[in-house]
């Protein structure tokens, strides 16, 4: 989108067209990514999380700032996503659970804690909603166990 809040077609044909390329770089399919978000969020902000996300696992392994940027903006892009898009649950566990990670290694325990706080709360709604299964394997939503279930 330009400054006034028209989407600039032109941007978005050269995205459409880099994107049904053969050997196009990451750094490429993501700027596509967030061209095409503006405009299609629904379609394309899991597609620029999946990319980031692996951005930051097959390139900045060993620039941990940097990478915990690019897991951010995964974040960020995954949160934007409808409630009832079906993967955005599992995608957001991937960018938080990185996230805490690369926090704790940072040695910033207050800001991975949130990480995780928000990680268990997405679990849980997902699970609650269907959506993800119980890494213990129980099927029973969270909360719902009972006494002899804990």
């Amino acid at each position: 989108m330009n400054h006034n809040g028209n989407v600039d077609r032109d941007a978005v044909l050269r995205a459409q067209v880099l994107l049904l390329g053969s050997g196009i770089g990451i750094h490429q399919e993501i700027a596509a990514y967030r061209i095409l978000a503006e405009i299609s969020p629904l379609t394309y902000l899991a597609r620029l999380a999946r990319a980031l996300l692996t951005l930051g696992h097959e390139q900045l392994g060993g620039r941990p700032e940097l990478h915990l940027s690019v897991v951010l903006d995964a974040a960020d892009a995954v949160r934007r996503l409808a409630e009832v898009e079906p993967h955005r649950d599992q995608l957001l566990i991937d960018a938080l659970g990185e996230q805490h990670r690369l926090l704790d290694a940072l040695g910033r325990p207050d800001e991975a804690s949130a990480a995780r706080e928000e990680l268990a709360e997405v679990g849980r709604r997902g699970f609650a909603a269907g959506r993800l299964v119980s890494p213990t394997g129980d099927p029973r939503p969270f909360g719902r166990r009972g006494a002899a279930g804990r």
